[in-house]
């Protein structure tokens, strides 16, 4: 990936997704910039009730928990507080931090232990937003930073310097998880998605392998996050097979390996550009 951008970098002017919802390059730039903010730092304080003035302000909102890891709000809380985060990333659409207790005065850096991992699926109208930094705003909705915490506030860490981040989901579909990260990577929801077309893209060997074993259609396939790649949502879908001149109703055991390297040679291309310039705070290009 490329490398950590300075703090005037990370808080650019407001970008604006093509999509109606959050996707892989929408996922990528929050975790990059949420990472800026909070690696390194000691979380103070955590609210786990809603805030913000909406319907249910004051209540744990069990919609967006995961029953089984966050049963309540004292959960989050005796999870999180005087933890330190050390690493902010993602896989496919669903990101995560880590936060582990930091070691004594003079132990070395592998002292860090527990280590627990906060996943966060951002739904269709969720998102992760700094205080006072612009993330990314989409066509159908976007969450008001003129007030803090934003309306529909569902978890709010405050860091030992005062950063706040907090969690917003305005029609409650995304989901809260906690796991140690030990299994972090070996339980769901990680350990069944497909390979991240951004990280660990498949070679075209692997990719025609994968895709070729299904009868169903190529956008279909590629939507499905367990199939072949993850992270990948509707509009991207469409982009790639634009661009590869692919109607996306072709089944995947029809495709020849021409056509299959093709898709997967504008799989890598959509999503590296998209993130990139999503990061830079650049316009897609023009001819998407």
């Amino acid at each position: 990936r490329p490398a950590a951008a300075t703090g005037r970098q990370a808080q650019r002017c407001r970008r604006t997704a093509p999509g109606n919802m959050p996707e892989l390059p929408e996922v990528d730039f929050t975790s990059w910039l949420v990472g800026q903010h909070i690696i390194g730092k000691q979380v103070r304080q955590v609210i786990a009730t809603e805030t913000g003035g909406g319907p249910r302000d004051g209540e744990f909102d069990a919609k967006v928990m995961d029953p089984a890891t966050v049963p309540d709000a004292l959960t989050l809380v005796r999870a999180l507080e005087r933890m330190t985060c050390v690493s902010v990333n993602r896989v496919g659409k669903q990101m995560f931090a880590q936060f582990a207790k930091a070691p004594p005065a003079g132990a070395p850096a592998k002292a860090l232990a527990p280590c627990t991992a906060l996943l966060l699926h951002l739904g269709m109208t969720g998102s992760l937003t700094v205080k006072g930094v612009a993330n990314v705003a989409y066509k159908s909705f976007r969450h008001d930073q003129s007030q803090w915490p934003p309306r529909f506030t569902k978890l709010e860490l405050v860091m030992a310097d005062d950063t706040r981040v907090a969690f917003v989901d305005t029609r409650r579909l995304g989901l809260v998880r906690l796991k140690s990260c030990e299994q972090l990577f070996t339980t769901p929801p990680l350990s069944k998605l497909a390979c991240d077309p951004r990280d660990a893209m498949p070679s075209k060997e692997a990719f025609f392998s994968k895709i070729k074993k299904y009868n169903s259609p190529v956008k279909a396939v590629l939507l499905d996050q367990q199939k072949v790649v993850c992270g990948i949502g509707n509009w991207m879908v469409d982009e790639v097979c634009f661009q590869a001149r692919l109607h996306p109703e072709v089944r995947c055991n029809e495709l020849s390996r021409e056509a299959s390297d093709e898709v997967h040679d504008k799989i890598k291309y959509v999503v590296d550009t998209a993130c990139t310039l999503l990061r830079d705070g650049k316009e897609y290009p023009s001819d998407w």
